[in-house]
């Protein structure tokens, strides 16, 4: 019987998952970014926005999972039976960004493990090898600082820098970083150090905001070093 691994295990080359990509759930009209790879019970887990790959209305979730199902079927998209399963059963999946570029293999890497409303994360169970993943943060997050530099890799903008002009309460704003709507999910890392101090979640004419990356590691129970 052909199992789930079998089927990722054929894209070796094509399945490398790392921190800065474009991913996207149920809905291909909604794309993000790829935060970070991180830990959780041992497992590794995509670290994004819940807005990136689910929405809060659970009728439009519904209407979202029926046309995909529709689109893998019209598609013939190659898509092992256990991974269907889990979409028609109600979990959301989350695809790679070049999903589905007229192939028909539906690139599905993760499903959401868990959605935190508070602070607009998601945390999404990784179902490739794990030698198909590219783990670029690897440091414990730190408390942000007002006035230090930061940088972040958006699937949008790419890489870019900025500075962190407040911190309000739970918050970062962050100024002269170039940032655009589907950057969000992006993890912030302060410069100098490399450790991540924020998850991107807003943009606007102004600022980019992200939640600070302490508070979202204690309440979601998550760590950027792999945990037994």
């Amino acid at each position: 019987m052909e199992t789930v691994k079998d089927k990722t295990h054929e894209l070796k080359n094509e399945f490398i998952l790392k921190a800065g990509m474009e991913i996207s759930g149920l809905s291909t009209a909604s794309k993000g970014t790829l935060g970070a790879i991180v830990f959780k019970d041992g497992k590794p887990m995509i670290l994004t926005n819940k807005h990136v790959i689910t929405t809060d209305d659970p009728e439009q979730t519904e209407r979202n999972r029926e046309k995909l199902l529709v689109r893998i079927k019209e598609r013939d998209w190659d898509l092992a039976p256990e991974l269907l399963k889990r979409i028609e059963e109600g979990e959301i999946p989350v695809f790679h960004p070049q999903y589905p570029r007229g192939d028909k293999r539906a690139k599905i890497v993760a499903f959401v493990s868990e959605a935190y409303d508070e602070y607009d994360a998601a945390l999404c169970e990784i179902i490739i090898p794990l030698e198909q993943i590219d783990r670029e943060i690897n440091a414990d997050p730190i408390e942000p600082t007002e006035g230090r530099d930061v940088f972040k890799t958006g699937c949008k903008t790419g890489l870019s820098t900025g500075n962190i002009k407040q911190v309000e309460r739970n918050i970062l704003i962050i100024e002269k970083i170039v940032s655009e709507y589907a950057d969000s999910g992006a993890v912030f890392v302060e410069s100098g150090t490399n450790k991540p101090v924020g998850l991107l979640f807003k943009v606007d004419s102004d600022y980019t905001y992200a939640y600070k990356m302490t508070i979202l590691a204690a309440k979601m129970g998550f760590s950027f070093k792999k945990t037994h």
